[in-house]
């Protein structure tokens, strides 16, 4: 990208941090992918690992992802923390 700043002969430009991003995913359900199969009552919890993906593509980072269960005080906590 500075390539083609200084090519079009820009002498400065303006930038900012890329944006951090904490990720939440909720669900009792939920399990690490590669081992919801080990318990019929659990899924994958594959969104975090794609909203990763997209933060990136479009410049932020996904500084954190953790997965909670359906307890509202502690999502609360976690979400104070992020």
């Amino acid at each position: 990208a500075l390539v083609t700043v200084a090519a079009a002969d820009i002498g400065s430009v303006k930038v900012v941090r890329a944006p951090e991003l904490a990720i939440l995913s909720t669900g009792d359900e939920l399990a690490e992918p590669g081992t919801a199969r080990l318990d019929p009552r659990r899924i994958p919890e594959s969104l975090s690992v794609g909203l990763a993906a997209m933060a990136s593509d479009w410049g932020a980072r996904a500084i954190s992802r953790k997965r909670l269960g359906d307890d509202p005080v502690k999502l609360s906590e976690a979400a104070m923390q992020a």
